[in-house]
């Protein structure tokens, strides 16, 4: 038998250009380890993980403590256009808070 069979023919090369620019060029991983994350990018995101656990924990036991002033902003927010809506009435803004905020 030849060497010129077609078992032993490599297979032809395709070009870059059919796979993209996301294609790979080097070789597969040859196993689990290669396709590990680095052991630096899972300790950040691990100290990510635990400083957003941390955050979230600190507002639920602030629950308590936060909740009025987070009304306190929205009301604020929702009342400003009518006391901008009096001051602009020539009443100063002290007055017309007080006046808005009675009604």
């Amino acid at each position: 038998m030849s060497e010129s069979s077609a078992g032993n023919e490599p297979l032809p090369q395709l070009p870059a250009a059919v796979f993209g620019a996301s294609a790979q060029t080097g070789p597969a991983p040859s196993n689990a380890a290669d396709l590990a994350l680095p052991r630096e990018r899972l300790a950040g995101w691990a100290w990510f993980v635990a400083a957003v656990a941390l955050l979230l924990g600190l507002f639920y036991l602030l629950a308590p403590i936060l909740t009025p002033f987070a009304l306190a902003g929205v009301l604020a927010y929702v009342l400003q256009p009518g006391v901008d809506s009096l001051q602009r009435r020539d009443l100063p803004r002290t007055l017309a808070s007080a006046r808005y905020n009675r009604t």
